[in-house]
């Protein structure tokens, strides 16, 4: 398989995804993983949902700047790409199933922090106080 270059503009994976599946992904896709790794080095691994709508979800806030609908959308390329190769993610299998709950729920609208809705719900907690 001939090696393919990747940059934000041509890749199929955003980057808030899991660094071990995506790389297997894509170094089976016949990416160069030293791009790879360089868009690692650049991509805040942190949690950049809770850094930037933690205090919106603690005011109950969901004004979408990205949808859920979005995210789940995204969250299928990944999982159908990693299928396509043979790639076993089963955390992104999880996280997938989880966002098609919340929007199933009916907060595909919402903002993509809306996911902890449905974790909220799972646990029996309350967010909206």
């Amino acid at each position: 398989m001939a090696r393919r270059e990747i940059s934000w503009e041509t890749s199929p994976l955003p980057p808030s995804w899991r660094r071990g599946g995506v790389t297997v992904a894509c170094e089976k896709a016949g990416l160069d993983l030293q791009d790879v790794l360089g868009v690692f080095a650049v991509t805040d691994f942190r949690s950049p949902i809770f850094d930037g709508v933690g205090s919106a979800v603690v005011a109950n806030d969901y004004s979408p700047s990205f949808a859920l609908q979005l995210m789940l959308q995204d969250g299928n390329l990944v999982k159908d790409f990693t299928e396509s190769l043979g790639v076993s993610v089963p955390g992104t299998i999880a996280t997938v199933g989880t966002i098609e709950r919340a929007c199933d729920a009916g907060y595909g609208e919402e903002n993509a922090s809306a996911l902890i809705k449905v974790l909220a719900s799972d646990a029996g907690v309350d967010l909206a106080k």
